[in-house]
């Protein structure tokens, strides 16, 4: 079992609450049923904080209690795991060459999940697929689930109107996501549920932090490998600045390329490799 105490150790100091909780809240979801015992020796709390804070989950429906585990020392054990129906959440990533529009669970298994492929991102084209899918998850949902709904989260690249070129499009086509405030555009479809959006890059490595390899790994680059190449920082178990610009844009790291140099971004991207594919006679 892993126990990689930079993500799973808690403090029993009062006023951390929140924080315990959601510590013990990403060890169930890393590594499924655990008992209150093993929750206590993982995250180094208080037998009677653990008690506490599970108290608050079963009154509020966010853990489910399994079977017993019988024939070990002692009393026998009751796992917990997370209830998948205690949440919900939407998450919408707007790509250069695909729309996802996916329903997700507490414990972050997709549900429905609706998806657009295209050449260039057409903004009439995007928010009308939205628009679709939204509607789609809403009359999904039962009144019960839509009160659990907690909120709508956007991953997109930053500036797309700047690859028009790159698309072979009229630089006017993609000039009007300039005048789009995407969060504003959601907001009026759902105005009930809160809406955050953030940038593509750093959006996957918090996916990757919290469901991948990375929980195991307090400090690494995470290489995002898309349309463009990009990256992100992990620092102390912590999303290193998302918002402040090229702390960690390896596309711009100059690569030698024959007699020259290129940016990393412009032979090591998918963009790159399907422009190679066409050259060489290839269907990507």
């Amino acid at each position: 079992m892993n126990e990689s105490l930079h993500s799973h150790r808690g403090s029993n100091q009062g006023s951390l609450k929140q924080y315990n909780e959601n510590i013990i809240i990403g060890l169930l979801r890393q590594q499924g049923p655990l008992s209150k015992a093993e929750i206590a020796r993982i995250t180094h709390l208080t037998p009677q904080t653990v008690s506490l804070i599970f108290k608050r989950f079963i009154k509020n429906n966010i853990v489910l209690q399994e079977e017993y585990i019988y024939g070990k020392m002692g009393q026998p054990s009751a796992p917990f795991s997370l209830n998948p129906e205690a949440s919900f959440s939407i998450g919408i990533n707007i790509g250069r060459h695909q729309l996802d529009i996916s329903l997700i669970n507490f414990k972050c298994k997709i549900l429905k999940q609706y998806s657009l492929r295209y050449n260039y991102p057409d903004v009439s084209v995007v928010l009308n697929k939205i628009t679709q899918s939204l509607n789609k998850i809403f009359d999904y949902l039962s009144f019960d689930q839509k009160q659990r709904l907690v909120g709508i989260g956007i991953a997109q690249p930053d500036k797309l109107s700047k690859w028009a070129e790159v698309f072979g499009v009229d630089t006017n086509i993609l000039s009007k996501w300039d005048d789009v405030n995407i969060i504003n555009e959601i907001k009026t479809l759902a105005p009930q549920y809160e809406v955050t959006k953030m940038n593509d890059v750093p959006a996957a490595c918090l996916a990757e932090m919290f469901l991948g390899n990375g929980n195991n790994h307090p400090n690494f680059l995470y290489i995002y490998l898309g349309t463009f190449i990009g990256g992100a920082i992990v620092l102390n178990g912590q999303l290193f600045n998302p918002d402040l610009k090229f702390t960690s844009s390896i596309g711009t790291i100059p690569i030698k390329n024959g007699s020259g140099y290129s940016q990393l971004i412009e032979i090591a991207s998918l963009n790159s490799l399907e422009q190679d594919l066409k050259k060489n006679g290839y269907d990507p």
